[in-house]
Order: C-alpha cells, then sequence, then structure tokens
C-alpha cells in the first residue's frame, strides 16, 4: 500500500511540484509533525515530505462530513477531532496512536489561513497535550505559500524537539499556553530558516 501511496504523491506533484529542504531533519522512529496550514494541497506536500513513513491526519470533524475528503482522510487514518470542543474518545485516540508507533501530523493552526499572508495564526489549544502524553518528539514544517497548480513551492522541515520539561508536570491551561507558545515560535523558527535559505538560492540563481 505504501507504494501505491508513493505513487499518488508523486503523480499530483507534477501539478503541484515542492521543493522539500531540511530533509536531513528527518527523525528515527515516530513523532507528532506539526505544519502551519495555507491550502488542501498542504496534505500533499507533508506526504512528498515525508514519503518514507505511513502518516496520520489529524483534521477537522467537519472534513469527514464531505465523501473525497473523508475517503481521502480515512484512507490515511484520518482522526477526526472537534476544534471547539474535543472530545475526549479523540484525544485519547490520538495519543494511544502516537503511543502505539503512528507518526500523526497536525495542523495545530485549526484551520487553513485565508488571510493572504503567510503569518502563522494562533495556536488551538491541544498539540502540546498529544506530545506531552504520548512523550513523542515533535517535527515543525513550514510550507512556503499557497499551494497553485503548476507553481512551485517549498516546504521546509525543522529540527525535531521535544516537550520534555512537561513531562511529569500536572497539565493545566496555563501549562499548555506555555506549551502551544514553544510550538508556535519553533514554527516562526522554521520559517524564517527557509526565508533565509530561499534568500540564499535566490542569489545563487
Amino acid at each position: 500500500m505504501k507504494k501505491f501511496q508513493n505513487f499518488l504523491v508523486n503523480f499530483a506533484t507534477i501539478f503541484y511540484p515542492v521543493k522539500v529542504l531540511g530533509a536531513d531533519n528527518i527523525d528515527e522512529g515516530n513523532y507528532m509533525i506539526v505544519s502551519n496550514h495555507l491550502s488542501a494541497i498542504d496534505v500533499l506536500y507533508t506526504c512528498k515530505a515525508f514519503k518514507r513513513k505511513d502518516l496520520n491526519f489529524v483534521a477537522k470533524k467537519e472534513l469527514f462530513n464531505k465523501w473525497f475528503s473523508n475517503k481521502f482522510l480515512s484512507y490515511y487514518g484520518g482522526i477526526p477531532i472537534d476544534r471547539e470542543n474535543p472530545e475526549i474518545s479523540s484525544i485519547i485516540k490520538i495519543i494511544k496512536g502516537l503511543k502505539s508507533g503512528k507518526t500523526l501530523v497536525i495542523y495545530p493552526e485549526g484551520t487553513r489561513n485565508k488571510s493572504g499572508n503567510a503569518e502563522i495564526l494562533e495556536l488551538k489549544g491541544g498539540s502540546g497535550v498529544f506530545a506531552v502524553k504520548s512523550r513523542k518528539p515533535v517535527i515543525p514544517i513550514i510550507v512556503f505559500r499557497r499551494a497553485r497548480i503548476f507553481r512551485k513551492n517549498y516546504v521546509y522541515i525543522g529540527k525535531p524537539f521535544e516537550l520534555d520539561d512537561f513531562y511529569d508536570k500536572n497539565i493545566d491551561d496555563n501549562l499548555i499556553s506555555q506549551m502551544e507558545k514553544i510550538i508556535y515560535n519553533k514554527l516562526v523558527d522554521c520559517q524564517n530558516q527557509l526565508y533565509a535559505l530561499l534568500s540564499k538560492i535566490k542569489k545563487i540563481g
């Protein structure tokens, strides 16, 4: 099945070409991937960046009401979650998935950024809790710009990090806020590194 997935991703990126930067930062084992979110094609970019991994996507539950996105997300082990009032069963499923060896992809902004700029939106609480409760590393990634057919895009993969300072603490709203701030700053750092790399590439020609 993995070969078939790779075939589909490679075929789709003919229409939505993407260059992956920072691939040497991909860690062994399983982890949680957090990414900014600009368009539905971000899922394709993430699959391309982590082509050797079996990915599972956490997505807002509304997407599972649509036939195509339901089929696609279910094929990739999708886990529905209510952005405003996450159910305990969904939270437990996500944490168990990470503990059991799955690599999960989460878009912590909670929705697509439709503002027209690349500024990362405020994160919705939750992604930090998943990483802490499962004690798994987090890999941040950044998509350069919104997808457009036949326009080259870029994805930067940041260095993995852990929220291990929170592992043995009782999680409350204050700690959740601290964890989300760390994840947010890691995404901003990735974005800045991507911009710096692209600046060098343009200078080289």
